[in-house]
């Protein structure tokens, strides 16, 4: 993309992709990912994150795999040291 031309219909998709999956993650109270551990591509969600169960894991990748457009989901979460506090 040139500095000048419009986003293109896929990177508008992923944008609203990652917005929504945003905005998913501030309502739940369960969870602390930032802006900067998301990102969407043709689709595909990448996560990055760390986490305390693996309950908590499958949530994130379960409220990134139900968002409308998304095709994958890609986890590259890893857990939080259990000597570590919450």
């Amino acid at each position: 993309m040139m500095v000048n031309e419009p986003p293109s219909a896929t990177e508008t998709d992923d944008r609203a992709i990652r917005d929504k999956l945003l905005a998913e993650l501030k309502a739940q109270k369960w969870t602390e990912i930032s802006s900067g551990h998301i990102n969407v591509k043709d689709g595909v969600v990448h996560l990055w994150s760390s986490y305390f169960s693996d309950h908590e894991r499958r949530a994130l990748v379960l409220l990134a795999q139900n968002l409308p457009g998304v095709r994958r989901v890609e986890s590259h979460v890893r857990p939080i040291p259990t000597h570590l506090p919450r």
